[in-house]
């Protein structure tokens, strides 16, 4: 998985003009409209949003999925696609909730001095920015952020991986980010609308906090995706790189069977990124997309379930690359990619891979060519040192 060293001369004999899937998380793709299949969890989603485009009604929801799932991928999507309605993204990357207070703040401070034609170039880039005007007390905060918010007709403000201060922290940490969202909804206007994501556990920490909406929040569960859509993932990465002279599906060229589709899909749980990680493994084993040759590889990684699941739950991995990289450039708390190449021995692009998951596991936070430590990646940095 992570820790494979990939050989990218394995997929010459493919003719590929790149590895399909060396890019599991959406947070290193440039755009994702290139590479999104439309689910039935994306169905439920977007009609929340068409009723919030036609209606004008505020709202609240929350996207609730398993790592993995695509998350961050819709609500990249939605800032992508909408034209009219400036939209803005802050990924929680702190487990201070004072500083994830600030960092929207800061973030909304654009919609009062950015020109609407502008904002969408470079709303991403004050994201995380923390505000000298922050007020300490979350419901005085809350209330400073709706009114500039208000000051638009219309925004929407789309909230990415908030486990991160609920989880990661002590309770009163989880109360008072919960207090600030709650506080912010309700100051807001119409023709606004809040999308929370975040792991089923984060949400089920704080439901019960969730009271006194009007109206009340909106849950989407991201739902595992279906044989058919794991063969269109699948079929839609490698189009991208496989140059074909007949119509119609991958598998259907290459004769991959129902069957074998949905052994690859149970394997992976109904996660698209375990489903991709299997398939990269796939490629770099069998010999052809021929259905028997698939399913010889299945065979052939040996233990690949447990390894999927296995990846899931542990970090001494990760554990290992974080002590490594952090033994290479000391009580720094930035480094370059070829730093951590250099530090753990891997390629530049296994390096990549290994921090795009770092990334996504909210270990390591990408700004501009640097890249650094979160907290807890300190923690479990010292933790595989002592």
């Amino acid at each position: 998985m992570t820790g494979t060293k990939i050989d990218e001369s394995a997929y010459l004999r493919w003719l590929l003009k790149y590895n399909p899937f060396i890019h599991l998380s959406s947070e290193s793709l440039k755009s994702v409209g290139n590479f999104h299949v439309w689910t039935e969890t994306d169905k439920a989603f977007w009609n929340s949003v068409k009723d919030f485009l036609e209606n004008k009604k505020k709202n609240l929801v929350f996207l609730v999925g398993e790592f993995g799932s695509g998350k961050t991928h819709r609500l990249r999507l939605l800032y992508e696609t909408l034209e009219e309605v400036p939209c803005i993204y802050i990924k929680v990357d702190s487990q201070d909730s004072r500083d994830v207070m600030r960092g929207i703040e800061a973030a909304l401070h654009s919609l009062e001095i950015i020109p609407a034609r502008h904002l969408k170039k470079v709303i991403l880039s004050l994201a995380g920015k923390k505000s000298d005007g922050y007020a300490n007390d979350p419901e005085t905060a809350a209330k400073e952020a709706a009114s500039m918010m208000n000051n638009r007709e219309e925004a929407i403000l789309l909230i990415d991986e908030i486990e991160n201060v609920i989880l990661n922290n002590s309770k009163e940490e989880a109360k008072a980010f919960t207090k600030y969202l709650i506080s912010l909804y309700n100051a807001l206007s119409d023709g606004k609308m809040i999308v929370v994501a975040c792991i089923p556990k984060a949400y089920e920490t704080i439901k019960h906090m969730l009271w006194g909406f009007n109206p009340p929040p909106t849950v989407i569960r991201v739902k595992n995706i279906s044989d058919e859509e794991a063969k269109e993932i699948i079929d839609r990465r490698l189009k991208l790189v496989f140059d074909f002279k007949k119509q119609g599906s991958i598998f259907g060229n290459h004769f991959l069977s129902k069957e074998t589709i949905a052994e690859l899909n149970k394997i992976s749980g109904g996660n698209p990124r375990k489903l991709m990680q299997l398939f990269r493994n796939i490629l770099l084993t069998a010999p052809s997309l021929d259905d028997k040759e698939v399913k010889k590889a299945i065979r052939s990684l040996s233990g690949i379930r447990e390894e999927i699941e296995k990846e899931e739950k542990e970090t001494p991995k990760y554990e290992e690359y974080l002590r490594m990289i952090r033994t290479r450039i000391g009580n720094r708390k930035y480094f370059s990619l070829i730093e951590a190449a250099e530090a753990t021995e891997l390629s530049l692009t296994d390096i990549k891979s290994v921090l795009n998951e770092l990334r996504a596991r909210n270990l390591v936070v990408k700004k501009g060519v640097r890249y650094y430590f979160t907290e807890s990646a300190l923690k479990l940095a010292e933790m595989a040192s002592s």
